[in-house]
């Protein structure tokens, strides 16, 4: 089996380090304690990204981004996004896996929000969040492919679960995109964003 370096855990290193001290940087410092002491056992191989071996690739890297972004005031913003080329999926059964963090600040602001999409279908609504102290959020998706014209998702985030169906077209490009809103601005921002796919 050949194991793929993940060489971009620097980056997301350096992302934590840029959110200010408190209970946010508390949280996700935490999380990454967790992912270094996983890669430690893993071989140096971050728990983001999977493994291939030369009968085929059992996970695949798609997209990454350590870049920090807020939502504009009062306005749904793109936090994250990934454009899957035609076939991303191309066998029943394979499943696009997405993780995310960020924080959500410490603002009187009660309608703090993450949305998940697929395409044209949204596939997570965290709902207004009533939060006012400054913390961290983390969300995991696994988007299951069905059929090449269906899917079926279990989304994993701070907030809220959530099980959805999409019937997008996997034969197209399709976009993966992760949003914030919030009455301020950067009451929610992301951090990390990585997605793969997984045999």
């Amino acid at each position: 089996m050949a194991v793929i370096r993940d060489t971009r855990w620097a980056s997301y290193r350096a992302a934590i380090n840029r959110v200010p001290a408190g209970p946010a940087k508390d949280a996700l410092d935490a999380l990454a304690v967790s992912m270094d002491w996983i890669r430690g056992i893993n071989g140096g191989q971050s728990p983001l990204l999977l493994s291939s071996s030369s009968s085929g690739a059992s996970g695949s890297p798609v997209d990454y981004s350590a870049t920090t972004k807020g939502n504009t005031a009062a306005v749904e913003t793109d936090l994250f996004s990934t454009s899957l080329s035609a076939g991303a999926l191309s066998a029943n059964g394979e499943a696009l896996i997405v993780t995310a963090a960020g924080t959500i600040a410490g603002t009187a602001a009660v309608d703090k929000r993450l949305r998940f999409y697929l395409g044209a279908t949204q596939l997570y609504d965290s709902g207004s969040m009533p939060l006012t102290t400054a913390q961290a959020w983390i969300f995991r998706a696994t988007i299951l492919r069905v059929s090449a014209t269906s899917q079926k998702a279990h989304i994993d985030g701070t907030y809220a679960l959530a099980y959805g169906t999409a019937a997008e077209n996997l034969a197209g490009a399709l976009t993966l995109r992760l949003t914030g809103s919030g009455t301020n601005a950067s009451d929610v921002v992301g951090e990390m964003w990585k997605v793969w796919v997984e045999a």
